[in-house]
Formats: structure tokens, sequence, C-alpha cells
């Protein structure tokens, strides 16, 4: 009886294109004779892509009294700055009519 096709197997992912190696694919590329800076340069980098996901994942979820005390405040500094920012405009022409050089 015919044996059932094989999966097709992944294409090989080039060692130092991939931020995510697995032991096998560090072993791969070793045995290829890639370099181990290349390898410590992926890892470096891999670190900092984790902590900088880590700097937009919160480790425990906010106090929903805070977290509204918190938007209250940020919202009147966008209603502040967006007030001051609509004056300013009419408060230069009314200097620049005056004559006042600024």
């Amino acid at each position: 009886s015919p044996s059932p096709p094989s999966p097709p197997s992944p294409s090989p992912r080039p060692a130092s294109l991939s931020l995510f190696l697995t032991r096998q694919d560090k072993r791969a590329a070793l045995n290829r004779g890639q370099d181990r800076v290349v390898l410590s340069c992926v890892e470096l980098a891999r670190s900092f892509a984790c902590e900088f996901v880590k700097m937009f994942v919160p480790v425990a979820k906010p106090d929903k009294a805070a977290a509204l005390k918190e938007l209250k405040r940020n919202t009147m500094m966008l209603a502040l700055w967006c007030g001051v920012v609509r004056v300013i405009p009419y408060v230069l022409h009314g200097l620049q009519k005056q004559g006042v050089k600024v």
C-alpha cells in the first residue's frame, strides 16, 4: 500500500534575519559555520524587542477609580491645550492691530 504523503517541510529561515531563534536553529546555524557574533546580535535584538513589548503590556490591571481620575485629568489637559492653541492667534492678531511688536 502506498504511504501517506509527507507534510511539506518548512522553508529554512536565515538565522541572521530571524529574531526568534529556537535552539535547533542556533545549532544548525553554528554547524553551517555562521558567526557567533551574528547570533548574539540576534539574541540582543530579541531581548530589546521583548523589553519594548513589556512597556505597553500592563503587568497588573489598574484600579478603576485611579484610571478614571487619570482619564479626567488627561481630558482636562487636552481641552486646556486645545483652548490655548485656538486662542493664541486671536491674541496675536489683537496685539498686531494695536501696534505691539511681538
